[in-house]
């Protein structure tokens, strides 16, 4: 990962603090690494001082914290689906919990299949089999395409997403029909609507079978919040009007908001709504304060909050969500650079280093 993705491109100072620790190490400045880079920025305040994890403990692999969890995705990498096919079970009508675990089993699947082809071939019409097939493939087509922009992206590779989403599609509309009760697959629907691109009229007729299963899904709102957004089928307008109506449904959806806010800034070519992105931070920080605490999603929450936060100049409140992270950096928010542990690092070294700062004032 280059040390100039990490950077806001007018921020000239910090160029030129990275410059002469290049130059300080006697290297070309390209190849100054991107933790010396992070340290030369922030080299006076030490997270590890202010009671945070050391920097070298930082990690961005998926938190398994439940024995069943564990048993089933050591199971997947195995060839065993007899603990994943248990833990599926076990979830019941918990549809937070069952999508968070099967959208990580299907990382491990798309990469090594055999538990999911061995769990097929002994029971073909297992609904829990069906759905977590659906979303593998999804996985599968993203990983062929890759994750560059459309002008780095190769035909042979986009050949491949296409051909293997709509193997998902299919397999998405056979789990839909196998297990007639579950979100699980209409969320994948919803993503699949995204890739394939499909019109307003189709995506909201799939949106509708989702919230008449569970109505307050939250990763299926998730993947709708990205339908709308400006840079797939909709606007900023939209998507802003989505999450703001999500959220006024249910506590639970709540940081659809500061998705809304962040996905707004990816861009960058406009201000940013203040007001709304306060209030987003401010209702999403009372969301984990009280009922949220113990959600699923409750760590990719804290650190999108805590990116935003950093972004917003509000350090103290951000070095709160670090604390509660620990050494955590596995909140999609950090996917963004491609290096979610630098980026994670380098996020909680400005605002310790901001925030220490301050308190000298």
């Amino acid at each position: 990962m280059s040390l100039l993705r990490l950077l806001n491109p007018v921020e000239f100072r910090k160029f030129q603090l990275l410059w002469r620790e290049a130059q300080r190490q006697g290297i070309p400045f390209d190849e100054l690494s991107v933790d010396d880079g992070i340290r030369a920025l922030y080299r006076r305040t030490d997270p590890a001082t202010l009671g945070l994890p050391p920097d070298e403990e930082i990690t961005a692999e998926a938190v398994v914290d439940r024995p069943g969890l564990a048993e089933a995705c050591q199971a997947m990498g195995t060839g065993e689906w007899e603990p994943v096919a248990r833990l599926l079970t076990a979830h019941g009508d918990d549809w937070d919990r069952r999508c968070l675990d099967i959208t990580l089993l299907s990382k491990i699947a798309a990469g090594d299949g055999d538990a999911l082809d061995r769990w097929l071939f002994d029971r073909p019409d297992d609904p829990d089999a069906l759905v977590l097939r659906a979303e593998t493939l999804v996985r599968r087509a993203w990983n062929a395409r890759g994750g560059r922009v459309a002008s780095e992206t190769s035909d042979d590779q986009f050949e491949a997403f296409h051909r293997i989403i709509d193997e998902a599609e299919t397999a998405a509309w056979a789990a839909t029909e196998a297990a007639p009760d579950d979100p699980t697959p209409w969320t994948t629907l919803i993503t699949i609507a995204r890739a394939q691109g499909w019109d307003e009229e189709a995506f909201s007729r799939t949106f509708s079978e989702l919230c008449a299963r569970a109505p307050h899904h939250r990763g299926g709102h998730e993947q709708a919040l990205q339908y709308w957004c400006a840079k797939w089928h909709g606007s900023h307008k939209r998507m802003f009007a989505f999450a703001e109506e999500a959220a006024t449904t249910a506590p639970s959806l709540t940081p659809l908001r500061l998705t809304a806010v962040f996905e707004y800034s990816l861009g960058r070519k406009r201000p940013e709504p203040k007001d709304y992105a306060r209030q987003a931070m401010d209702s999403t920080a009372a969301w984990l304060a009280g009922e949220g605490v113990d959600s699923p999603y409750a760590r990719a929450d804290r650190g999108l909050l805590a990116s935003v936060l950093v972004d917003a100049g509000r350090y103290r409140e951000a070095l709160d969500q670090f604390a509660a992270l620990g050494r955590h950096a596995d909140s999609w928010v950090w996917q963004y650079s491609g290096d979610p542990e630098a980026a994670f690092r380098l996020a909680r070294w400005k605002a310790c280093h901001r925030a220490r700062k301050s308190w000298k004032v």
